[in-house]
């Protein structure tokens, strides 16, 4: 039996785009002057850090995805009910 990863939905939609954890730290780092590296979001696909608001809402408009569909790609604790 497959193990089901944490934000399905929103690797899903990250693989749709062509995009990886290193395009959304290069382009994080570009919009907020930071320097991480694709550890930052991978921990927080690992479910091991809580995603910030700032990074979930960055990652939505990164990948075009409405403001609505929040709880679609963030589900509470990572899984889909």
């Amino acid at each position: 039996m497959a193990r089901l990863l944490p934000y399905a939905a929103l690797r899903g939609k990250m693989q749709e785009c062509g995009v990886d954890q290193h395009d959304l730290a290069y382009a994080y780092n570009l919009k907020h002057g930071t320097h991480h590296n694709n550890c930052y979001f991978s921990a927080r696909f690992r479910g091991a850090v809580e995603w910030t608001i700032t990074d979930a809402y960055f990652v939505l408009d990164y990948l075009g995805i409405p403001n609505s569909e929040f709880c679609k790609y963030f589900p509470l604790g990572g899984f889909a009910a």
